[in-house]
This record gives structure tokens, sequence and C-alpha cells, in this order.
């Protein structure tokens, strides 16, 4: 019996050594690369991250945490992804640091670790956008990488489906091969990174957080496919890959709770209307949706374009970009076009009401308010304290400040006339003239609604109102000019105001003094007193 229990016992411990074997193994091995990282010097932290991005875009991420000693190191971990922390030698403490300017979807963490020896720590998680795909094209971006200054990052990304890059940042990177259709890209990052994007070399720190972006071509193409909704009445229809299913739904649940709103403020939503997708230009995350100006002046409910990039964005923003597009389709449908001078008067608009109907659907968009008064004082600062610069519109770094300057007149205008039901008011004043094209004309329908007071408003914010309407002053002035002139009419009738004249030596008629001929009996009086003089001499 003593002898079955001690056998029983052996197999207990072999089955344990050899779990236990397997899952250091698979913790160090990772992918098949890690044996061939060459070893580094431990003094400081290393950061080792793997990237393995799957046909569909989503990712399998893994980061091996190595040190020697005691110490203490930062890093950034996803704040909503589950991932899973597995201490393979060592000890290791985490403790979350709360800080100010934080990353919504990361929290900044400080790692302790004790040891004699080697610390080595794994984490592991699934990243599910980590490569946007349309068709033939495809854009990349890592999570946030983020770790304390002294530490070294290496960073291998596979790619599958692979056919060529396009453009890569922040640099070249160290290491980059392909294996039939998957890349292997390594990059090794010390502070401060170097970064040399689009002929200009900067620097930036690794604790400030950064990230590797790739765009490159598929070998092979994930077809488009439209997607069909219905919204009471109207048809919503979105072009992009059924991988994206879950994302179309989001924005269709957005735009069935804001349509009813629009409606109102319309008075008119399309029976039909088309949403398509782009891809970003590598760290180019600005422009988060557009409408081409050819759709907006004919009227047309569509496309919007939306940048796929909004799957990777905070809440507030997919919803606010979606509006802010629909609202530009909105003001082509009552007449106002999107002509060079009325360019920023969509812009300031669009911003308006979309934080307007983001509000009213219980959409939190405090932080880009806030943000565009921001801009605000940005813009005076430097652009013009002018803000009917706007009109001149500028595209490049500025741009930014412009939508901020844009959305700061038009609240300014709301504000005083009435808000939302001012541009109400406006709109119907805009769909009876059928054809909003140029700046003066808007004036005309605003100064219509909320009276001629607004022009004062405008020339104060710096606008040229160039119509100029009959206010007080003016009639004033008119009728000062007038008074005068009828005194002064008055005072000649009655002789008061005397005129110097001369007598004719001819006929003795009285004439005005700068008179050189008579109006009674018609002698030339310069010539004739020249020739008397001269015969008296």
């Amino acid at each position: 019996m003593k002898c079955e229990v001690n056998v029983a016992t052996r197999k207990k411990d072999l089955l344990f050594i050899v779990a236990l074997a397997l899952l250091l193994l698979s913790i160090i091995e990772g992918f098949h690369q890690v044996e061939a990282i060459p070893s580094v010097d431990l003094k400081y932290p290393e950061y080792t991250w793997y990237i393995d991005v799957m046909k569909n875009g989503s990712a399998k991420i893994r980061i091996i945490f190595r040190a020697h000693g005691n110490g203490t190191s930062l890093m950034y971990l996803p704040k909503y992804e589950k991932y899973t922390l597995t201490v393979v030698e060592g000890t290791v403490i985490i403790q979350d640091i709360e800080e100010e300017e934080q990353y919504y979807f990361y929290n900044l963490v400080k790692i302790r670790y004790i040891s004699s020896s080697s610390v080595t720590m794994v984490i592991n998680y699934t990243f599910r956008y980590a490569s946007l795909i349309l068709e033939d094209d495809a854009w990349f971006m890592t999570p946030l990488i983020g770790v304390s200054d002294n530490s070294t990052v290496r960073v291998i990304i596979l790619l599958s489906n692979f056919k060529r890059y396009v453009k890569i940042y922040p640099h070249i990177p160290e290491h980059f091969s392909t294996d039939d259709t998957r890349a292997n890209i390594t990059y090794i990052l010390r502070s401060p990174v170097v970064i040399k994007y689009q002929g200009i070399t900067t620097e930036r720190y690794l604790s400030k957080g950064i990230r590797i972006c790739i765009n490159y071509r598929l070998s092979e193409d994930i077809p488009s496919e439209r997607i069909y909704y219905r919204i009471d009445n109207s048809t919503i229809v979105f072009e992009t890959p059924a991988i994206y299913r879950d994302f179309t739904d989001k924005l269709v649940r957005i735009l069935k709770r804001a349509k009813p709103i629009l409606e109102k403020i319309f008075e008119d939503f399309p029976e039909s209307l088309e949403i398509k997708f782009f891809l970003p230009d590598l760290i180019e995350l600005d422009r988060l949706g557009f409408i081409y100006s050819s759709v907006i002046n004919t009227g047309e409910s569509g496309p919007i374009n939306l940048n796929l990039a909004l799957t990777r964005f905070m809440p507030g923003y997919p919803e606010q970009a979606l509006i802010h597009e629909y609202i530009h389709v909105a003001l082509g449908r009552i007449g106002i076009k999107a002509t060079p001078q009325l360019r920023w008067f969509h812009e300031g608009l669009a911003e308006y009401l979309s934080f307007y109907v983001c509000k009213k659907i219980n959409v939190n968009v405090t932080s880009m308010e806030e943000d565009r008064l921001k801009g605000v004082e940005l813009f005076k600062r430097e652009v013009s304290r002018n803000l009917g610069e706007v009109v001149r519109w500028h595209s490049g770094p500025y741009e930014g400040l412009y939508y901020s300057a844009s959305y700061y007149v038009v609240k300014r205008i709301g504000d005083k006339y009435g808000g939302v039901e001012f541009y109400k008011k406006l709109f119907r004043e805009a769909k009876n003239t059928r054809e909003v094209k140029t700046i003066s004309k808007l004036f005309e329908l605003m100064a219509r609604v909320g009276g001629p007071g607004i022009y004062s408003d405008l020339r104060n914010m710096g606008f040229s109102t160039e119509v100029l309407p009959i206010n007080m002053e003016y009639i004033m002035l008119v009728l000062i000019i007038v008074l005068i002139v009828i005194t002064v009419l008055y005072l000649r009738s009655r002789g008061e105001v005397k005129e110097e004249y001369k007598i004719c030596p001819f006929c003795k008629a009285k004439i005005s003094k700068h008179s050189t001929l008579c109006n009674y009996c018609g002698r030339i009086l310069n010539k004739e007193i020249e020739l008397s003089n001269f015969n008296s001499q």
C-alpha cells in the first residue's frame, strides 16, 4: 500500500513537472523569433513586443519584460483589453500611477522587480484593430509603446497577407524581411527615439509613448460589400469589408438616435444615405471624415466618408464625426453650398450642431468642446486676432485652429440670437432662397432672421460685411447733411449769404467777380480792359 502511494505521488510530481516545463517553454519561446534575439546588458530593463497580425487585422501581442536585480520601471498597459501577466523569474509588484495627462485607453503602472539574479515577466493580450483593411490597402499601428527612458525596447512585427509597404513611421526599421506573404519587421527603440517624417527629423522620449505605423499593400484583396440598414423610411448603406460589421452596427445605432433631432433642425432627412470608409495616412489622424464639395453643391445625400481609424478612437469621436459629416450633407440639401467663401461656416456649424446633437443623445463631447475653445486662443496667437480671417481658409498645420475659430464664431452668434432655434430659422430662409453661395448672401439671411444688429457683431469679430446695413447712425448722418443744405439755401435766399461781384464797364450790370464775359451785353471783359489800359498809356 505504501509503495502504491509513492508511485502515485511520483506520477503526480512528474505530471506537474511536465506541465510546468511546457508552460515555461510556451512563455519563453513566444513566437519562433524569441531565441534569435541576442542577449543584451540587463543593467537597465528591456522590453520586447511581439505583434503577430493575422489576416483579419487582429493581433496577438506578447510583451516580455527582462531585468536584473532590484529596481523599478514604468510602463503603459491597456485599460480595456483583458491581458494575462505571468512572472517567470524573480518577484514583480505592479502598482497603478495616477497622472495628469492620462491616455484614455492605457494605464501607467510602476513595475517593482526584486531578484538576486534575473527577472522575467510575460504579458499577453489580443488587440483587435492592429491593422485596418480596405480591399488591397492596409494601415497598421501598434498599441501605445511607453516605458521608462532608461529602457531598451525591441518591437517585432509580423504582418500576414503582406505584399509591400508604402510608408513607415517613425523611421526605417533595423530589420525588414519577407517570407512569401509574411513580413518580419524589427525596431530597436531607445530614448530619445529619432523620428524622420515628411523630411523633418525630431525626437520623442519613450516615457511619453510612441507608436509604429505602416501603410502597406495586401497580397490578397479583402473585398468590400454593401450592407443595408433601415431607419424609419430611410435606407442607410455602408460599403465596407464584412469584418467591420459590428462597427457599422454601432454607427447605425448612433444615427437612429440622432435622426429625430436632425429632422427637427433641418426639417428634412434623405430617403437614402451612403457611408464609406477610408484609411489614414500613417499618423495623420486629424481628418476623421469628409464630404466631396460636389456632393454638397448638388444637394446629393452622400457618400459620407469616415476614417476607419475611428474604430480605435475613444467614445464620443465616432458619434461626433458621423453627425458632423451628415450636417454637411444636410446643409447642401437646403441650399447652403460648399464654396470657398462659406467653408468656414460649413465647418463651424457642423461642429456646433454636432456637439448639440451628441449632448441630446447623451454622448460626452465635453473634452472636444474644450479643445475647440482652447484652439480659439491659439488661433488668435498663431494666425490672427481677427476671427474674420477664417474666410481665407488654410489647410496645413494650422487647419485645426481654423475649425476652432469657425466654431467659436457660429457659437457666439448662436448664443446671442437664440442658439439652435436661430439656425433653424436661418435654414428656412435658405430653403426659400434656394441657393446660398456667397458670404454676403449668408449675412443678409442672418440679418433677416436676427436683425440688422448682427452686422455689427460680425464686424466686431473682423468680418467684412460688404453690404452696409441701414441703421440709426446712418440715418442720423443723412439727416444732418440734409439739414445743413436746407439751412444754406434758406440763408442764401434771404440775401444773408453775400457773393462778391463787379460792374460791367460797358452796360453797368452786376456780374460775377470771376466772369470774363458779360451775361447782359455779351462783351469780353478782360480783353476790353486790357485795350483801354493800353490806349490810355
